[in-house]
């Protein structure tokens, strides 16, 4: 039970980032964060927004041409100041870069309160590398990057610290001149499954109207097309989430792909235990780090994964089968078809790793200094 006294924090969350029922990786870093606030010993209050209802804001955002418009940072910030004050907060933490527009507001209004932002990864680091995988680079890219450059440098300057998902991150906010960046690892709870793994059946979770989800599993998909020739005998890779289209259409890439569309917790853990590989097709340094290798993690299962895809991750002892290419992914696949026993090796790597990752009252030891103050 947290004692009376603990020192309280206003969490500053769009709702949908809240709702439990939807556990996508926003969801699930959002719950992260909560758990983090708790462990380090401070009382939660839950001050949930929603985005803009104006038209000229959401039509440039769903464009591309803006990241930090998506909330009326005018009309929200009297609100949180207001419960801010109601419930003397010591901190007000804003879940997401996204929400930064707040901070002029929050320090200019609230004096003595600490304002941190909870970062899932900041916008410019992801428009980079859309902007370099396209044919070429427009006027237009060229403005837009460094408008979210300057809007984030803007943000960060009014705020006390932030909290990133990944070194890379925490490079990126130093270099545009916040307050102190620091790296809050992935943690896990361990429950291995009762693993049954069948030779070849390979298996991806995620959201599939996301970017870096589908063009890092198609690539895999691609890849495998060419090392077997068409042929998929022997391979089956199962792909697990929604919406359904796009799902389909990855499915479509490559024979011997199944689409089993979105499974309650229950039913996946019971197709990941049949899986050989757990697949973490992560090819970019995009924004925040990769919260599925955690469930993977802490299932111990066999994962195949990349050196962005692990960003974030800390351990002791132990390796995780990592991959430079799709097509080197896809050789790691084809493995599990002709050595079935290479799984076991790789499965028992991977419980390594998973028993010597971080917990979360060494994180929380870690980032209560910079919530709170060094004084505290």
């Amino acid at each position: 039970m947290m004692p009376d006294t603990a020192p309280t924090v206003l969490f500053v969350s769009d709702t949908n980032f809240l709702d439990t029922t939807r556990l996508g990786g926003v969801q699930r870093c959002t719950q992260d964060y909560l758990a983090l606030l708790h462990e380090a010993g401070l009382a939660v209050k839950l001050h949930p927004v929603r985005s803009t209802r104006r038209i000229g804001p959401r039509v440039k955002v769903r464009l591309g041409v803006e990241a930090y418009e998506l909330y009326d940072v005018d009309a929200l910030a009297p609100e949180v100041v207001r419960h801010a004050q109601a419930c003397a907060a010591s901190v007000v933490a804003l879940n997401q870069m996204s929400l930064i527009g707040l901070a002029p507001h929050l320090r200019a209004a609230l004096p003595g309160v600490r304002v941190v932002v909870l970062s899932h990864g900041n916008e410019s680091g992801d428009v980079v590398h859309e902007m370099l995988r396209a044919p070429h680079i427009r006027p237009h890219d060229e403005w837009r990057m460094g408008r979210l450059i300057l809007r984030e440098a803007e943000g960060l300057a009014h705020v006390d610290a932030v909290l990133c998902l990944s070194e890379t991150e925490a490079h990126i906010n130093r270099w545009l001149g916040t307050a102190p960046a620091i790296v809050v690892p992935r943690t896990w709870t361990l429950d291995f499954l009762d693993a049954e793994p069948v030779p070849g059946r390979v298996g991806f979770v995620g959201t599939l109207d996301h970017l870096p989800n589908v063009e890092g599993l198609g690539r895999v998909l691609d890849a495998l097309a060419v090392a077997t020739g068409g042929d998929a005998s022997g391979v089956d890779v199962r792909i697990v989430g929604g919406p359904e289209k796009p799902g389909r259409d990855l499915a479509a890439r490559f024979a011997g792909t199944s689409y089993l569309g979105r499974l309650s917790d229950a039913d996946f853990a019971d197709e990941a235990r049949t899986w050989s590989l757990f697949l973490n097709p992560v090819w970019w340094t995009s924004r925040g780090a990769s919260t599925k290798l955690a469930q993977a993690l802490g299932w111990g299962l066999p994962v195949a994964t990349t050196e962005p895809g692990r960003r974030g991750y800390e351990w002791h002892d132990g390796e995780l089968l990592t991959t430079d290419t799709p097509a080197a992914m896809a050789e790691a696949i084809l493995d599990t078809v002709r050595d079935p026993a290479r799984t076991i090796k790789v499965t028992e790597a991977a419980r390594r790793v998973a028993r010597s990752g971080p917990s979360l009252a060494d994180v929380a030891a870690r980032v209560r200094p910079y919530l709170l103050g060094a004084e505290h």
